[in-house]
């Protein structure tokens, strides 16, 4: 910054000496010169003279009779100001490398933390593998002790054989006669189910009855022609099949003898009669509601 200076600051600056200008007033008097051996002035300071001022002597020479201790002032100032705020630069320079150099230093140490963190589990897994390598050098070891043990001989091999072949002769026999009785079952049940068909079907015509499973083991019974001013109403109950006593879950509408109903077919197990008490009911209960 000092060489973007003018020439009368930089001359003022080389001569201190004549620098109290700064803790003196803005106007002093003016001093008389008074001849004495100097150093050559700076071109800032010195002035045009006539030859009769100079000396005699050509190695000195007088200082002008005034000196421009404003202008030297105004420079001065000037020149604090700048050197103040070139200071101030390179104070908050010097403050903002500071704090570059400890966030520099922060994130070294939080590396250096992390990299031994990672040393750590490293060696942890190098510890571990090298357990595991052991258990499995102890692990092939036993298989091959165990793998010398297995070993048969070929008589041994042959007898396993044939028993393993006796065996699956008997699984197959097993599975063929298990096979056949699956098969009489299901013949058992179709013809129970053609015995019953006719029996159903009159239930459905007879009875105006129809049948559905709303869910496993459960029996929806429907009624229609039951009501003479609507015949298409339906009346229904649902019968659960699921264990030997017979429980009605459902019922529309709720007929006030269900429960009589329901403990005489337990008792009798007459279900067929069952069903037409229920028709009966239903009858009253839709006469009842004319």
């Amino acid at each position: 910054m000092l060489s973007s200076d003018p020439p009368s600051s930089r001359a003022f600056s080389t001569r201190q000496s004549l620098a109290p200008a700064r803790q003196q007033s803005l106007a002093p008097p003016a001093i008389a010169a008074t001849p004495r051996a100097a150093p050559p002035p700076a071109p800032a300071l010195s002035a045009p003279t006539s030859p009769s001022a100079r000396s005699s002597d050509p190695g000195t020479e007088t200082i002008p009779s005034t000196i421009p201790l404003d202008k030297m002032h105004r420079s001065c100032v000037e020149f604090q100001a700048r050197f103040d705020e070139w200071f101030a630069m390179k104070k908050r320079a010097l403050a903002e490398d500071k704090a570059a150099h400890l966030k520099k230093c922060h994130e070294i140490k939080e590396t250096q933390a992390q990299l031994k963190k990672q040393i750590e589990l490293q060696n942890a897994k190098v510890l571990e593998l090298q357990i595991t390598c052991e258990k499995e050098g102890e692990e092939v070891a036993a298989a091959n002790s165990e793998r010398e043990e297995l070993k048969l001989s070929s008589e041994e091999r042959v007898e396993q054989k044939m028993e393993l072949l006796a065996q699956r002769r008997e699984l197959a026999r097993e599975l063929h006669r298990r096979k056949e009785e699956l098969q009489r079952k299901r013949q058992a049940q179709l013809d129970k189910h053609n015995e019953l068909e006719p029996e159903l079907q009159g239930f459905v015509q007879h009875l105006a009855l129809e049948l559905k499973c709303p869910e496993p083991d459960v029996v929806q019974f429907i009624f229609t022609h039951v009501n003479e001013r609507n015949w298409e109403k339906e009346y229904s109950f649902s019968v659960d099949f699921s264990t030997r006593t017979y429980r009605v879950t459902s019922c529309v509408p709720i007929l006030p003898n269900l429960d009589r109903l329901l403990a005489w077919v337990n008792t009798s197990r007459d279900f067929y009669s069952f069903l037409k008490e229920m028709r009966k009911e239903f009858a009253e209960y839709a006469k009842s509601e004319s």
